[in-house]
């Protein structure tokens, strides 16, 4: 079974941080470096949904990986999406989220999935032009989008 180290709650060391201070900050910043060292790719089967990227823990360091799953628990704020809630974390105008039960004893139930999105999907466009979207129908897929996200975050 995997384990997550629950830095932010024990006060361990952060892979890279030579001490802790439970400083929301400080953890903001040292996941804003750990985003910025990720490999992203764009969820392409959502592009007509919920536009966003995902990195997986496999791709990186797991340790580092499993912090910044405590960052988003730690400091990410609870909201809907559609019927369920999620926890979100916003850094550098995006948002970022997990996917799994950090608590779960069963080790296929908890994360090795980080998703983020812009918090204006719009931004989006050439991600959606290089899957062969454009003129109007890019036009209508960015409202789509927005029309989505708008009922999602309401619950409806």
């Amino acid at each position: 079974m995997r384990q997550y180290p629950f830095a932010l709650v024990t006060g361990a060391v952060y892979p890279g941080r030579e001490e802790y201070t439970m400083n929301r900050e400080a953890d903001v910043r040292w996941f804003a470096d750990f985003v910025g060292n990720s490999r992203w790719r764009f969820a392409k089967t959502y592009v007509e949904s919920y536009p966003h990227e995902y990195t997986l823990e496999r791709w990186g360091d797991s340790d580092a990986f499993r912090t910044a799953i405590d960052c988003i628990e730690r400091w990410g704020v609870v909201e809907p999406f559609w019927t369920s809630r999620r926890k979100y974390l916003y850094v550098d105008d995006r948002k970022y989220w997990h996917m799994g039960n950090v608590s779960s004893a069963n080790a296929e139930d908890q994360p090795t999935l980080i998703n983020r999105t812009w918090l204006e999907v719009g931004r989006y466009r050439e991600q959606a032009k290089g899957l062969g979207y454009d003129g109007e129908v890019l036009d209508r897929l960015v409202a789509r989008w927005n029309a989505l996200l708008e009922k999602a975050r309401r619950g409806a």
